[in-house]
């Protein structure tokens, strides 16, 4: 009335994506087997396992067969990972039903990835329409990337042309891209086309992850103004002061040329 049990033993712990670094484990049975016994290992999205199925017999049970542990290399930057068997399951012999303890396989990342930015669609302030940049992974995470960045020399003034941005943006998990929006305020200033600057600083939430580069997002205005010039009624002997009138006031003084 004894039961038989399955045994697993790892013998190596540590693998690597990079081809050729393996793990491995061992598995036997603990009680000789009635009849041939088939232990199946289950699959796991991160790794390999050969040999599987493995067959016992009464002979051999007790002798360890040993399975290698080959890491998925993909393209996927996940840092330091973990991987599984599903489950070690046998059947046949006695044992149908019995099963061992998966072993867990630390696997080193051979990943990394760059984030770039562009400019997507210049801001306006007919509308107002906002502009977009568009922040881009070379190679996708397995978790949420949080990018930061800062604002460069642009003329636009954060507050009063654009809402102000919140230095970060997020690009989710197992995607490449996310977009930085940048909301145009509308004024009556004329200030001609203004620039919005973004420096990208650091991927702030995986080692594995830089961020480089810049790019500037233009403002269009819409604004113009007219200038007027009164006709003043004076004295023969006197002085005439003309009156100059914008209809809308500018971002910066300039020169009136008259004849």
């Amino acid at each position: 009335n004894d039961t038989g049990t399955i045994i697993v033993a790892t013998t190596d712990a540590a693998a690597t994506e990079t081809a050729g670094n393996t793990g491995a484990f061992t598995v036997r049975l603990g009680l000789a087997p009635s009849a041939n016994v088939t232990v199946t290992i289950g699959a796991s999205s991160q790794c390999g396992f050969a040999p599987t199925p493995l067959t016992f017999t009464p002979a051999n049970f007790a002798t360890t067969q040993t399975v290698t542990v080959t890491p998925v290399d993909d393209a996927i930057v996940e840092g330091a990972h973990t991987c599984s068997p599903a489950a070690i399951t046998a059947a046949g012999g006695g044992y149908t039903g019995v099963t061992g303890t998966p072993p867990t396989i630390n696997i080193t990342d051979n990943d990394t990835s760059t984030v770039s930015i562009a400019n997507t669609t210049n801001g306006t302030e007919v509308g107002p329409a906002d502009g977009t940049m568009t922040v881009t992974l070379t190679n996708q995470a397995s978790t949420a990337t949080t990018v930061s960045y800062t604002l460069g020399a642009g003329t636009a003034t954060s507050g009063s042309d654009f809402t102000a941005l919140p230095l970060t943006v997020v690009v989710p998990a197992n995607t490449s891209t996310a977009t930085i929006t940048i909301p145009v305020l509308q004024d009556t200033i004329v200030e001609g086309a203004e620039t919005v600057i973004v420096n990208l600083t650091a991927a702030t939430s995986n080692a594995l992850i830089t961020a480089a580069g810049n790019a500037t997002n233009t403002i269009a205005d819409n604004d113009t103004a007219t200038l007027t010039l009164d006709s003043p009624v004076v004295t023969e002997g006197g002085i005439a002061t003309y009156a100059v009138t914008l209809t809308a006031a500018t971002a910066s003084g300039f020169t009136i040329d008259y004849t």
